[in-house]
């Protein structure tokens, strides 16, 4: 069973990486209906349950070039129904501004870990030319599909992007620019 973060940008709809929807053993993206999604897990117990109905990627993601394509490693889920939370609104990332990363890290998979003194530390492309956020946040397995968070002019929480891998020996970690997220939300019904 594998587990990742998400986050609602829509009372039905999670923004999560694409790879989490691929089963490396069975060669295949599983199917919708295995997905559940918790709402404010936390040691067993969480807010609220859906099972997702059906999920887009982002156009080109291929989980078998990765990291070659890790700036197309995005998908939004489409819940089978909506959940009474929050939702994250998405935003432009400024950089070299600070950021903040929370997800369910493999080694505490049981509760929410975030690191929120990082920074966005620059912007690089995959081998396919789409762009990469770096930043310096701690993030091992599991935080994957979580937002890379950043405070608007407001003082508000905004989605610049989602987390996609990390490389802890050299302190980097690698998002997909939220406008991957917008691109996919624009074209879903």
């Amino acid at each position: 069973m594998a587990r990742c973060t998400g986050f609602l940008v829509a009372p039905d709809r999670v923004a999560t990486a694409a790879h989490c929807l691929y089963s490396a053993r069975l060669g295949r993206f599983i199917p919708p209906q295995s997905v559940h999604v918790l709402l404010g897990y936390d040691a067993g117990r969480h807010a609220g349950h859906a099972r997702v109905a059906t999920y887009r990627l982002a156009e080109g993601y291929d989980p078998r070039r990765t990291p070659r394509a890790h700036g197309a490693d995005v998908a939004v889920l489409t819940l089978a129904h909506g959940l009474a939370a929050p939702t994250l609104t998405l935003g432009k990332a400024v950089p070299e501004a600070d950021v903040a990363l929370g997800g369910y890290n493999r080694d505490r998979a049981e509760v929410i870990a975030a690191d929120l003194a990082c920074q966005v530390t620059g912007l690089v492309r995959d081998g396919t030319g789409r762009a990469l956020l770096t930043h310096d946040c701690a993030g091992t397995f599991g935080t994957s599909g979580a937002p890379l968070l950043q405070r608007d002019a407001e003082g508000q929480w905004r989605a610049v992007g989602v987390q996609v891998a990390s490389q802890p020996a050299r302190g980097q970690s690698f998002t997909v620019p939220a406008r991957e997220v917008a691109a996919i939300l624009a074209v879903l019904p």
